[in-house]
């Protein structure tokens, strides 16, 4: 993806999401940028723009990182675990600011000049408004889904509760007071490509390079410079099924509802946010043939762990009845 190019024709771009739109024919002064992160997917960005930086400095002069500060290791007080995005920093020898919060915290003023675009990837935290006035280009997030569906702290793990097989990235504005609120200035057309993937990890591969692909063609391009024009929804999306909300997944997410879950469910539950838990009053349950549901609960509080249960290559199809007596923490077994 990262090797996609982009083509004008007349006064239009087609850019590598597919999407046709309008080819700015401004111009900007070289980008001195704030980039704000955490994880793994927003280290794919960081990397792109870092070799964008390399390979175009009249494009890209200078490049600040921020992110969250160390925290404590739970359960070990001592131990500290910074965030994935600080180490690619130092290790591109890029400027880092460990920061808890924007609340009286002074940006950076490079060498070549004061910073004039914030890009904010998977970063958790709102930018403050204080500081994208301070951007003269104002702000651009990379997010994984196709926005406005999936808006929210985890797209990618509600993309694969909710079982969609095809999804896609958006780049848009930041908005100075909410989440996922700016334009789009680009994202995948509906619906989106086939991804294949039953993990977080395994998704994120599949949307990282897409997502930097997408911002490093906007900045080449200039589409981040105002006037913007924000990319159209296709009439099939507006036509689509109603919008759900990516909220942060917690364990209420991984407690399982005997009452409403099938096995498919718990598989992919398992996968995707394990592992699972149970408080219901159980010492034994069965598991049917065709839509399984779980029923026959009765006995003592239990804590059941699924590790073992999606490893069943033919689960819904091979297993007809199966009961066992649970016990604190007790584990399925075949």
């Amino acid at each position: 993806m990262l090797g996609s190019s982009l083509f004008s024709c007349k006064h239009l771009l087609f850019s590598t999401s597919g999407a046709c739109r309008p080819l700015s024919s401004q111009a900007c002064d070289p980008l001195r940028i704030l980039f704000c992160g955490s994880d793994e997917f927003s280290i794919v960005s960081l990397r792109a723009l870092h070799r964008e930086k390399h390979f175009h400095p009249g494009l890209i002069a200078s490049i600040d990182v921020v992110c969250r500060p160390p925290k404590p290791v739970r359960r070990n007080l001592e131990a500290v675990r910074e965030v994935p995005v600080a180490a690619v920093a130092r290790n591109l020898s890029l400027p880092l600011h460990q920061i808890e919060t924007f609340t009286e915290w002074t940006a950076p003023v490079p060498a070549q000049g004061p910073i004039n675009l914030v890009i904010a990837v998977s970063f958790g935290l709102l930018v403050s408004p204080r500081i994208l006035k301070l951007a003269k280009y104002g702000g651009l997030n990379v997010h994984p889904s196709i926005l406005p569906e999936f808006r929210g702290p985890a797209p990618l793990h509600h993309t694969l509760l909710n079982g969609r097989r095809t999804t896609g990235v958006t780049l848009q504005t930041l908005h100075p007071t909410r989440f996922d609120g700016g334009k789009t200035i680009d994202q995948t057309p509906y619906p989106g490509i086939e991804h294949g993937a039953e993990t977080v990890e395994d998704l994120r591969e599949v949307l990282a390079p897409m997502g930097a692909d997408m911002l490093v063609q906007s900045i080449r391009n200039y589409s981040f410079v105002p006037p913007i024009q924000q990319a159209s929804e296709s009439e099939a999306f507006q036509t689509s099924t109603v919008l759900t909300y990516a909220s942060k997944v917690g364990p209420k997410d991984r407690h399982i509802d005997w009452a409403t879950w099938t096995a498919t469910d718990i598989l992919r539950r398992q996968k995707v946010i394990g592992p699972l838990w149970n408080t219901t009053e159980a010492q034994g349950f069965a598991i049917w043939r065709g839509d399984p549901t779980f029923s026959q609960l009765l006995g003592t509080q239990s804590s059941l762990d699924f590790t073992d249960l999606y490893k069943w290559s033919a689960f819904e199809r091979a297993m007809e009845t199966y009961s066992w007596r649970t016990t604190s923490r007790s584990k399925v077994k075949s």
